[in-house]
């Protein structure tokens, strides 16, 4: 061992190696940037993580790190066509809520690329489907039908945004017509679900009567003539 390390030139090549062993994880450093410059959500990954997801030629071999580069999304659901080509076709979150992609992407070549097909992809779908649920809102339909066509996420947007409407629309009628004869459309919903989930929610809580809200509904409008005023 003492001959080994004390051999007439040893510790020169022992340095061009470290120095080799530096230019290497240097270059390495500056391919693995340029692949998260082309997907950025790639800076959420270590360099094990990404190497292990760029030396993989199986799109399935990602699935184990969506997690770590998008919000609640558990899974993405391939599709294997022959030849070996595969086809992005939704994604699925940790609910288990699945959301079909409008336009299948294909998962074939380098995976930056691909990857940033699906989440420009994502990003379309969400905002058509938002769409579509906002058109469609208690169109032919009660509320529950609508809200059980799509996924918790659009749902909660699209409710926030008719609810929005809905109160502003209440607010101008109580500032043209006074005191309202009405509770708004808000509190015929609460009406409304009280009849269809009032078995199951009295099991787990305990709720006030029907007419609690009968209380409240003219409470509510005398506060607002006050408000008025």
């Amino acid at each position: 061992m003492k001959d080994s390390c004390t051999h007439p030139g040893r510790y020169d090549e022992l340095k061009s190696i470290l120095f080799l062993i530096e230019k290497i994880q240097k270059n390495l450093n500056e391919y693995l940037d340029t692949k998260r410059q082309l997907f950025p959500r790639f800076y959420f990954l270590s360099d094990d993580e990404l190497l292990s997801i760029i030396g993989s030629l199986d799109p399935n071999h990602i699935q184990g790190y969506l997690q770590k580069m998008f919000d609640n999304i558990l899974a993405l659901n391939f599709n294997k066509l022959e030849q070996n080509f595969f086809y992005a076709q939704g994604m699925i979150s940790l609910e288990k809520e699945e959301m079909n992609f409008l336009n299948p992407i294909e998962c074939n070549g380098k995976v930056e690329i691909w990857m940033s097909n699906i989440e420009k992809e994502m990003k379309y779908s969400n905002r058509w489907i938002t769409k579509e649920a906002i058109f469609y809102y208690r169109f032919k339909q009660n509320r529950l039908e609508w809200m059980r066509k799509y996924i918790g996420m659009v749902v909660l947007a699209v409710n926030q945004i008719w609810s929005t409407w809905e109160i502003e629309e209440y607010v101008k009628h109580i500032v043209k017509q006074g005191c309202p004869d009405y509770g708004g459309p808000q509190f015929s919903e609460i009406l409304f679900f009280w009849s269809v989930f009032d078995t199951n929610v009295q099991k787990t809580v305990e709720l006030p009567p029907p007419h609690f809200f009968d209380f409240r509904i003219s409470l509510y409008n005398n506060f607002s003539v006050n408000l008025i005023k």
